[in-house]
């Protein structure tokens, strides 16, 4: 019986001891991707219709990555949820420590388009004197953005 326990725990140690290999290697391949932050918003859009989207990030010291997003539009009278696609989501660390990042998405919904800006600063999210947790954001509705209007003012052109 005392072998079998010693077997039992020997193995036991033997797996651990790969397991933890395992996950140094892993670490190795993404040098610097440890620490993470999940963010979500709310937006209205219009009277009727708000935006909600989450998304996660993993960073460093230097960079910043969306490993996941997802966006809804809530219909404020009935309720309903639409999913919409989040694109060009561009995001840029600024400063780590402290970590404050910054970043753009756009969306469209109904033949409108909608570009969205956040902020995130930890020194300003908590708002100790209202309660709150809040991060700075802004919604715009370009229903007339020209394509051709962009390229025109784009900054690799700018010499």
């Amino acid at each position: 019986m005392k072998k079998i326990i010693i077997f039992l725990l020997s193995l036991l140690f033997i797996s651990c001891g790969t397991k933890k290999t395992a996950v140094d290697q892993s670490m190795l391949k993404y040098p610097g991707y440890g620490t993470y932050s999940g963010y979500s918003g709310y937006l209205d859009l219009n009277d009727r219709y708000k935006l909600f989207y989450l998304i996660d990030f993993s960073f460093d010291t230097k960079n910043i990555k969306a490993e996941w997003s997802k966006a809804y539009v809530v219909d404020k009278q009935t309720n309903d949820s639409v999913v919409v696609k989040m694109e060009n989501l561009k995001c840029a660390l600024i400063s780590n420590p402290p970590t404050i990042y910054a970043g753009v998405f756009d969306i469209k919904y109904k033949n409108q388009c909608y570009i969205v800006h956040f902020l995130q600063d930890f020194r300003t999210y908590i708002n100790k004197t209202k309660g709150e947790l809040k991060s700075t954001e802004k919604c715009y509705n370009v229903e007339d953005l020209d394509p051709d209007m962009l390229r025109k003012y784009s900054m690799s052109q700018i010499e």
